[in-house]
Formats: C-alpha cells, structure tokens, sequence
C-alpha cells in the first residue's frame, strides 16, 4: 500500500500534468486527423521539456523563419549596424556640370524609399542640387551589385511572383520593389474596371477585369494579379458596380531599371538633367568615384522590428545576404555560412532544418519544433535578448498578433512569431504563464486542408492553455 500511496504522490506532482493532458486532448480535434501537427514546448527557467508533439518532424515553418534571420543578424552585426545608400561621381561637378557618369550605388537598405519612394528621391535631388549639380553629361548608372541576382529565392511558387509579398530583393529595393495599383468599378456594368498606378514607367498594367452589376456577387471571382509574360501586370476578376475602391500591389519587374527611371524624374524635377540616359551597373563602381550624398539607414534593430512584427519579406531577404561577408555579388547561399554557424551555437542539429531562404516564403524550408526552440533558448541566453523580444508581435497589442488573444488570457503576454501559407500555419515564440515561468515554444502544420482560421483557433486555444498553466 505505501508503494501504490507514493507512486500516486509522484504522479500527482508531475509539473504541469494538466496541461500536458489539455494539449493532448487539442491535438487530437477531427479537424487535425489530415493534418501533421507539430508541438513542443520548453521552460525558460529550468529548461525541462513541457510538452512534445511530433516535436522533430521537418515540417514548413513560413514566416517564423524570420526568427532565424534576426537571431543571425542580430549575433553577427549587431543591433546597430546600417546600411549607406550613396550617390557617387567619377569626375568633379564644374560649373554645374558633371562630366562624366552619377552612379546611384545600393548599399541594400530595404527601407530605402520605405514607405514613400518619392520623399527619399526628392531629398536626395534637393542634396545633389544643393552641392551644385545641375546636369550630368555622362549616364544615370544604378549600381545594384552589392547583392547578386536573382531576387527571387528558390521554391518561391511562380503565381506569388507578382504579388508584392513576394517582391525581390535587390541593392536599390526602392520602396519594397513593390508598386501600388488603384482600382474601382466602371460606372456601369459590363465596363472594364478603372485601374492606374503612380509608377506607369515601371509597371506595364493591362486591365482584364471586369464590372457586374450588385446582384451578381454570387459569380464574381475576387479580383487578383497576373502576369503571364513576366513584364505586363493584369488585373483579372470581377467586381460590383458599388463595391469600393481599393488598392492592389504588385512586384516591380525590373526593380533596378524601374529605381532608375523614378530617379532621373525626381532628378529633373529638382532641375538636374542627365544626358546619357540610364545604365544599370553588373559590376560594382570604380573605386575611384567620390561621394556626393549618402542615405543611411536606420539601425538593423529597427529594420528587424519592421521585418518581425509585419512579416515584411524583402527586409528578411535583404538582412540575410548581408550576413555575406564579400563586398559585392552577395548571396542567400554564401550568407547561410553564418546562418548556420549561428545555429550549430544554439545547438540546432544539422539534420534538423533546411535552410533556402531568409524568408521563409520557399516552400523548399524545412525545420523541426525542436529547433526552433533551441534557437529561442539560446537567444534567451544572449545579451540582446531582450531587444530581440521587443521585436516580435505580441498578442492583442501589435504586428501580425495585433488579433490574436483579444480579451484573453494571452493577451499581452505571448511574444510570438506567425508563420502562413497555402495549408501552413505557424507560430513560434515566448510567453509568460500564470505563475510567472517564462515559456519558449513552436507550434507547426503542415497539409491543412481546413481554411487557416480554423487552425488559428486550435493554436489561440493552446496559447491560453499554456499562459494559464501553473506547476
């Protein structure tokens, strides 16, 4: 009797014996039976594993592989490193005149012209005109050479390349590479629908939508992007005569002509001419040019915090090839040398992901619930660690979880990474429970047939359930 009596007391004392036995019932929802559903989480404070669910299966992470990317970016150039975009000469300016080339030399700022593309070029014809720059008698060179092509990364689906989510990265990505478009109904129905963009020299648009009358909201395919030659954009779908305006976005595609173009506009603008036209640069510039006017950007922390809590994929591209340690001609591939070796310090198994993207927009990424865990231990170990918090979306309050946990008991106490795309939903990060013990945690799905939300709920479920546990 007394050995039955003390094994009762063990398992009894069992740390969170409850909320192991509330996941389990969670993960086991008909809407999961189709599923892979992954789970682990860890105490930040005594390091036990709390809870494991298919754990150290490689599954998709989406857009918590941006954890990845500002832990490495943050370790390797630190939270204060910028990016200088500058405007360089290769001859003196006399009276007025530049006799030779102006070279625009991307340094990879992601923010360039973020978010107002104009302001950025106006301010630097206003610099370049104060300094005595009237015309350029050589060429508008745009110098993109800091970062090697393509833009795109491997496994990015072909029908996302227009979308401006899925912009590429570029030295000069002048206002995410990304160009809005207007649309609204035509006054009457059967009318192809009004569509314009403030960029025309950069984005060819053609327009294959079409207005219905209000009753016809039954048949209308929503309106979307399209573009089947890899140059013309086209609006496709259908929308109501009454239905409001909206604004589209798609990728620019060719982002280095295009940031030239708009340059030498704001150029002339301000009054300084460029003869030559616009070349772009595939080799760096001459060593011998001399500055003119440099932007700098804000420090990387501010670019991390922009890139988690909004889930911005070409500030995670960009940040990650600048953990390429060459000048020019960088590269995901080459910057996934550090990447990775900031991973071996966390102690994340080799065999444990696949790294192809700083995105997470590939769906060649793979990754286990573990390692995304060891990763958020071991920046909990980092000096940086709180600034690397403070960039994540938090529950009810910012970023991608500004939705999450309203009213709740997650509310303001998850910090936390979401990750989605087609059949993938995500999440990965840190939380408080209800006896103070800080939490890392990932949570995976992969082949979900179910629309996201329903998902969303099962993991919204599980974060309350773990902010609620007590040992």
């Amino acid at each position: 009797m007394t050995g039955i009596v003390f094994l009762l007391t063990q398992l009894v004392a069992v740390p969170y014996a409850d909320t192991v036995a509330q996941l389990d019932r969670l993960n086991d929802e008909p809407e999961l039976h189709r599923a892979v559903l992954a789970m682990t989480v860890h105490s930040l404070k005594t390091g036990e594993i709390i809870y494991e669910h298919n754990a150290n299966k490689l599954l998709l992470p989406a857009s918590t592989q941006k954890l990845i990317t500002a832990a490495a970016a943050l370790d390797v150039l630190g939270g204060k490193r910028t990016f200088v975009t500058r405007w360089q000469a290769d001859a003196p300016i006399a009276t007025g005149h530049l006799a030779g080339d102006l070279y625009w030399v991307g340094g990879g700022d992601p923010s360039l012209g973020d978010p107002d593309p104009w302001e950025t070029l106006r301010a630097s014809a206003r610099a370049l005109k104060a300094g005595g720059l009237r015309q350029v008698d050589g060429r508008l060179v745009v110098d993109t050479s800091i970062f090697a092509a393509p833009g795109w990364g491997q496994g990015w689906a072909w029908d996302d390349l227009v979308e401006d989510y899925a912009a590429p990265v570029s030295g000069l990505p002048l206002g995410r590479n990304a160009v809005p478009i207007a649309v609204e109904p035509a006054p009457g129905a059967g009318q192809s629908v009004q569509a314009s963009t403030p960029m025309p020299e950069c984005l060819p648009l053609r327009v294959d939508a079409v207005t219905r009358g209000p009753m016809s909201d039954t048949a209308l395919l929503p309106l979307s992007l399209f573009r089947g030659d890899g140059v013309t954009t086209q609006v496709v779908g259908e929308i109501m005569t009454n239905a409001p305006a909206r604004t589209l976005a798609a990728t620019m595609p060719d982002p280095a002509r295009c940031a030239g173009l708009l340059a030498q506009s704001a150029l002339a603008a301000s009054g300084i001419i460029v003869t030559g036209g616009i070349d772009v640069a595939t080799s760096p510039t001459p060593a011998h040019a001399h500055t003119l006017y440099a932007v700098t950007s804000p420090p990387l922390a501010d670019l991390l915090r922009v890139m988690l809590k909004d889930s911005v994929n070409i500030y995670a591209e960009a940040i990650a090839r600048q953990l390429d340690e060459r000048p020019s001609g960088k590269t995901f591939a080459a910057a996934r040398v550090a990447i990775e070796g900031v991973l071996r310090r966390a102690a994340v198994a080799p065999d444990a992901y696949r790294l192809i993207d700083g995105s997470g927009l590939s769906r060649y990424n793979r990754i286990t619930a573990t390692a995304q865990v060891r990763l958020l231990r071991w920046v909990w170990g980092q000096s940086w660690r709180n600034e690397f918090v403070a960039m994540l979306p938090v529950a009810a309050v910012d970023g991608t979880m500004r939705n999450r946990g309203i009213g709740g008991p997650a509310a303001r106490v998850v910090s936390a990474k979401t990750g989605s795309m087609s059949g993938v939903l995500a999440l990965a990060g840190y939380l408080i429970t209800a006896s103070g013990e800080p939490l890392a945690f990932a949570m995976m799905s992969e082949g979900v047939a179910q629309p996201g939300s329903v998902i969303q709920r099962l993991q919204d479920q599980a974060l309350e359930i773990l902010v609620s546990a007590k040992r």
